[in-house]
């Protein structure tokens, strides 16, 4: 990843941790399209924090978001204005991006792939 793209002087709080502004790029476009499924369902929940919890995201914009398993689960927390990281942690299998999710941040420019190992 791209440590430009990681490191800003200005961070923000999201569900108890604190990231780098650069990410909220990503957590926009999410809550922009899903936020109210992310609200009212348990289950799209857990296929949110899969899609983001060890993947990386990068915008055609040069955008980059990777989210640890804590962060992810703190991105779903902060977006259903409630709980913490810890209800979301490890609520699906990580790494697993839905057609639903791939389809609709693609047309936002937003593609997926794993971490190289």
């Amino acid at each position: 990843m791209n440590n430009e793209a990681t490191t800003t002087e200005t961070n923000t709080e999201i569900g108890g941790l604190v990231e780098p502004v650069v990410m909220r790029d990503f957590e926009q476009d999410l809550e922009s399209v899903f936020g109210n499924k992310i609200k009212m369902e348990d289950e799209f929940c857990q296929n949110a924090w899969s899609a983001m919890a060890n993947k990386i995201w990068k915008n055609t914009d040069g955008a980059e978001f990777a989210a640890s398993f804590r962060y992810a689960g703190g991105v779903i927390a902060d977006i259903r204005g409630e709980g913490s990281y810890m209800d979301w942690y490890c609520s699906g299998p990580y790494a697993t991006v839905t057609n639903e999710i791939e389809s609709a941040m693609k047309e936002l420019g937003w593609t997926h792939h794993d971490y190289d190992v």
